[in-house]
């Protein structure tokens, strides 16, 4: 692991840039660090960055790094709160895909008129057909003490979506479930995490696991039980309901994140293109 810093004459901080080294294949492959759980890959930059002169440092950062063959980049969002990006200027990196974003208004009531009326009309029936199969409880933010429980229960939920898409499970391998079972306990520096649920009776029906950080919400890990419960769309009441808390204290964007899943297009106002790519040094 290393952490680049980029400093100005003054000694202010202009960059910290966080990076990783992992030996595969015979080659000593250098990136960003946070593998698969993380969606944007990027430095953390002053609001003033000038990214004009970073082509030119990144050899001197390379040589830092202590040898490398290969540096291998994906899901590094074109700008960080309006700044632009230095990664995405290096040689050989292109737009690969995209993350989905809704600008969030005043109220829910102007949120909701810019959007299809049939599918927040469809929402409010699924709650009231959830309500005839019983008592709905929709938690925002999960009590610490019950986080654990709920967390385990969204990775099942996701795993068995991977196997039915054919994806890597994740939570089959040593780490990832721990990763967010500790942060759901002992939360982030700086921000929130959220861990949200909506039962029937005692039933966990959907999950979701985000975080909150400065005015932006992360939409990162939902999951649903499927089989008899597959036709409610509680994944949608929950998501709906996670958004309304979100414009209720105050948030400007809830942030979708990478991916271009169908239910993303119908709330997301706009999209974050992504790039990818890789530089070779032997």
């Amino acid at each position: 692991m290393f952490l680049a810093e980029l400093s100005d004459a003054g000694e202010r901080t202009l960059m910290l840039l966080p990076l990783g080294r992992q030996r595969r294949y015979g080659l000593r492959i250098a990136g960003f660090l946070g593998g698969e759980v993380t969606d944007y890959n990027a430095p953390l930059l002053r609001a003033d960055f000038d990214a004009s002169g970073f082509v030119a440092l990144w050899p001197v950062i390379v040589r830092l790094l202590g040898g490398v063959d290969v540096f291998r980049v994906r899901r590094v969002p074109l700008h960080i709160d309006g700044v632009r990006n230095p990664v995405t200027m290096l040689e050989n990196m292109r737009q690969t895909e995209q993350a989905h974003a809704a600008t969030l208004t005043a109220s829910y009531e102007e949120f909701r008129k810019q959007r299809s009326a049939s599918m927040f009309a469809d929402t409010r029936r699924q709650m009231r057909r959830l309500s005839e199969r019983g008592a709905v409880t929709l938690l925002i933010d999960v009590p610490v003490a019950q986080r654990g429980t709920v967390i385990a229960g969204m990775a099942r939920q996701k795993a068995r979506r991977w196997h039915e898409t054919g994806s890597r499970d994740l939570f089959a391998e040593q780490g990832y479930l721990q990763f967010y079972q500790e942060l759901g306990a002992k939360g982030i520096d700086g921000g929130d995490i959220l861990v949200s649920a909506l039962f029937v009776g005692s039933e966990l029906i959907a999950t979701h696991w985000g975080m909150r950080y400065g005015k932006r919400f992360y939409w990162l890990m939902p999951g649903y039980q499927d089989g008899e419960w597959a036709r409610y769309s509680a994944g949608r009441v929950l998501l709906d309901a996670v958004l309304r808390d979100c414009i209720d204290k105050g948030l400007e964007i809830f942030d979708l994140t990478a991916g271009d899943e169908a239910y993303k297009l119908q709330w997301a106002d706009h999209t974050l293109p992504l790039y990818a790519g890789q530089q070779a040094y032997s």
